[in-house]
């Protein structure tokens, strides 16, 4: 059944929002008096039509405290090495997300989530890791059984079956605290958000440039995990406090459960405000902490996410250090035992056309100790709106030194087509 709903939902909103914008890139112009002229007898029927259309829609909604909402991300890659013995072909990406929204009123909702796809991969993640020197990287594209992704594209690999991707129920205390607890949370959702790299159908597609990968464990963060998470707007005041507790094999009583590996512990301080002329400009800064275990690796992390907008204008980055890791008592490394990972960009909002966004990024995602050499990624895209449910975003990466090693520079370029209803 989902699955029939997932086919008619891509021909029935994809297709016709394609074929919308072919023929608005064809058309030619006319004189505004006839152009008018000619679209008035017409208006009726397209009311109508309207109403015809709002009628069905509102057929998909489960029940009147129900909501159906969607999106739809759909990319067609390259990607290659100077030298390589992989033969690369290009591929195509397809991921489809589903989510129930039901609320009974303004202060508590539950929502229910999921993702399937077509398993498509993007070069990076198929050619896996080069080296077992450092060994926490396991496969760059599997995002539940690796310490941290170097590079991967964050919607590859979602798989043709249907999974669970959320199971959240939210509810308000009082007016400036919010609490979710669910058995299928993802800590990306709730922290270590950025207006320019917070969202991989709309933002960057690198997995490391949208989200620090050691604040977020890639065991919990992949999968989901059971837990709650808390949002506190102190005071109604610029400050605002989250935390989150998530286990991911919470369901198992004799191996992991709720308080055993993989976990993650997490608590983020954000000031975030607005200043200069009508509040054009904004600010945030975000300072975080993370607790975690995962493979039996034992992480202290501390980072900070920031950003700025000044007119058009705005830079952003992240930084986090893990101090000190640790497998079962036993140093990760021999000498200097840290973990650094950092990037940072900056974007143009409305360059020539309004809605448009184009950004640039570079970040290295794991500067460990004895390493041969240390993995850089760079990326660029220009995110160009269609109308209001779609958005089409090309975009290059190239990823030096990768896995660490001194091997020969990747390169992968994109073209993306996200839809959401």
């Amino acid at each position: 059944m989902f699955k029939n709903l997932l086919k008619a939902l891509c021909l029935g909103l994809i297709v016709p929002g394609v074929i919308f914008y072919a023929k608005c890139a064809a058309a030619k112009p006319v004189d505004a008096c006839q152009e008018s002229q000619t679209e008035l007898p017409t208006s009726t029927e397209r009311i109508s039509g309207i109403e015809t259309q709002t009628t069905a829609a509102k057929t998909w909604q489960f029940s009147s405290n129900t909501k159906l909402r969607g999106q739809v991300v759909l990319a067609g890659q390259y990607g290659n090495q100077a030298v390589t013995t992989v033969d690369s072909r290009p591929t195509m990406i397809a991921r489809v997300r589903l989510y129930l929204d039901t609320s009974f009123n303004e202060d508590n909702s539950l929502t229910i989530g999921f993702e399937t796809g077509n398993g498509g991969n993007d070069f990076f993640s198929d050619i896996g890791l080069a080296t077992t020197n450092p060994e926490p990287f396991g496969n760059a594209g599997d995002r539940a059984n690796s310490i941290i992704n170097l590079g991967g594209l964050v919607y590859s690999g979602s798989p043709p079956e249907l999974k669970l991707l959320q199971l959240a129920y939210n509810f308000k205390p009082s007016q400036d605290l919010s609490i979710t607890i669910g058995s299928t949370l993802r800590p990306s959702d709730y922290i270590d958000n950025n207006t320019y790299s917070g969202d991989e159908a709309s933002d960057f597609s690198t997995n490391f440039l949208i989200k620090n990968r050691l604040i977020l464990a890639a065991a919990i963060d992949g999968p989901g995990a059971a837990g709650a998470v808390f949002d506190w707007n102190i005071d109604g005041s610029p400050f605002k406090l989250r935390g989150l507790y998530l286990a991911a094999n919470a369901a198992s009583s004799i191996d992991g459960g709720l308080f055993g590996d993989p976990y993650q512990a997490s608590l983020e301080l954000e000031y975030a405000s607005k200043f200069g002329e009508n509040d054009k400009n904004n600010a945030a800064v975000r300072l975080q902490y993370t607790k975690s275990s995962t493979f039996s690796l034992e992480q202290n992390v501390l980072g900070v996410n920031g950003e700025a907008t000044f007119g058009q204008v705005g830079v952003f980055g992240r930084y986090g250090i893990s101090i000190e890791p640790k497998f079962a008592n036993a140093n990760l490394f021999n000498n200097n035992n840290n973990i650094q990972t950092w990037m940072a960009g900056v974007g143009i909002n409305d360059l020539l056309i309004p809605g448009s966004l184009l950004a640039f990024a570079v970040g290295q995602p794991f500067i460990a100790p004895d390493s041969p050499a240390i993995q850089t990624n760079f990326e660029a895209f220009y995110r160009l709106p269609i109308n209001d449910n779609m958005k089409v975003t090309p975009a290059v990466m190239f990823i030096t030194n990768p896995f660490n090693t001194n091997t020969n520079t990747v390169f992968q370029g994109l073209v993306r087509m996200t839809y959401t209803f």
